[in-house]
């Protein structure tokens, strides 16, 4: 059976409330406007090691979506996701305050810098956010930087 070209693909990436980015990548066939498994990977917040993509195709756009939350603060039960955190410890998933991270930044960037994830999302919609990005040939990375308490890595 001969494969068509694919022309849009999707990248989800997965906030895990154990400290962690799950990242997958899913493709979109032009014909059946289907997604399928294209790349999955894991980003630690407690590390902040940098997770690296397989090549993405230039010029085609991909869907990136990031969902779930880490805790800054575990033991005060203090939460943030992609672009958000909270002061109220009473929930880390329905978050009763939220406010963006410090000075601009995001707390999942793509190649060192930071992203504009867009508007709040709490655990109701599973802290869920996403973007576009056109590849560019080369495989991107991820990294997760706690802008709160933030240390080195």
């Amino acid at each position: 059976m001969r494969r068509l070209p694919v022309k849009n693909k999707a990248l989800y990436l997965i906030f895990a409330s154990i400290l962690l980015f799950t990242i997958v990548i899913i493709s979109a066939s032009e014909v059946h406007s289907q997604e399928s498994l294209f790349w999955t990977g894991t980003a630690y917040s407690a590390t902040g090691a940098i997770i690296s993509t397989p090549t993405l195709v230039s010029g085609t756009e991909y869907h990136i979506v990031a969902s779930e939350m880490f805790w800054y603060n575990y033991s005060g039960n203090l939460a943030a996701d992609a672009m958000y955190y909270t002061t109220n410890s009473t929930d880390s998933w329905n978050w009763l305050n939220n406010y963006p991270a410090p000075g601009g930044h995001s707390f999942l960037e793509i190649n060192g810098e930071d992203v504009n994830w867009g508007s709040f999302s709490n655990g109701d919609t599973g802290h869920q956010y996403s973007i576009t990005f056109v590849g560019t040939g080369v495989p991107i990375t991820f990294q997760v930087y706690d802008w709160v308490r933030p240390r080195l890595f």
